[in-house]
C-alpha cells in the first residue's frame, strides 16, 4: 500500500511523468519497472478510504480491493464486511467476488439486491449460524442463484441418495 501511495503522489502531487516513474522510481521501490506494475501501484495508491482501511485492517487483499474499486461504495460494503467477518483467504475472496460479478452481469442486479434475493442479509444477521459456516452458506446461496438448474439436480441427487440409505 505504501508503494502505491508513493506512486500516486509522484504522479498526482508532483506531476512526474509515468515513464519517468516506471524507469527511475519503481526500481528504487523494489518493483519491476513495467507499465503493468505502474498501473497496479497507481490504482492501489488511489483506493478509496474504505478500501484502504479494509486492506490495512480487515484482511481485504490488494487484488480484491482493486477489483472492488470499480464498484459503487454501497455495493462493496457488504462484500468487504463479509470478507472481514469470515476472515477469508486469497482463494475464498477470489471465489466470492467472481461469483458476485457473474451474478451481477447475468441478472443485472446489484449486490444489495443479490444479498436480499439470496437471503444472505438474513443469514449474516442470524446469530445461530457459526461464523465458520457463514462463508459456505453464502457461497451455496450465491451458487443457487447463479446455477439454478445445477442446484436443482444436486438437490434431487441428495434426496435420492438419502432415500437409498
Amino acid at each position: 500500500m505504501e508503494k502505491g501511495i508513493v506512486v500516486s503522489k509522484l504522479r498526482n502531487r508532483f506531476g512526474v511523468d509515468s515513464e519517468e516513474i516506471i524507469q527511475q522510481y519503481l526500481p528504487i521501490l523494489g518493483v519491476k519497472p513495467s507499465r503493468r506494475s505502474y498501473e497496479r501501484y497507481r490504482r492501489m495508491g488511489e483506493l478509496s478510504p474504505d478500501l484502504f482501511e479494509a486492506v490495512c485492517h480487515a484482511g481485504l487483499l490488494e487484488n480484491t480491493a482493486l477489483r472492488l474499486a470499480d464498484w459503487q461504495q454501497k455495493e462493496r460494503r457488504p462484500v468487504v464486511e463479509t470478507i472481514g467477518r469470515c476472515r477469508l483467504g486469497t482463494n475464498k475472496q477470489k471465489r466470492l467476488v467472481d461469483l458476485i460479478e457473474q451474478l451481477k452481469s447475468s441478472t443485472g442486479l446489484n449486490v444489495l439486491d443479490l444479498w436480499k434475493k439470496s437471503g444472505i442479509a438474513d443469514l449474516i444477521d442470524d446469530s445461530t449460524v457459526k461464523s465458520s459456516e457463514h462463508y459456505a452458506q453464502i457461497i451455496d446461496r450465491l451458487r443457487r442463484l447463479r446455477y439454478p438448474t445445477l442446484s436443482a439436480y444436486e438437490e434431487k441427487f441428495r434426496q435420492l441418495s438419502s432415500s437409498l440409505n
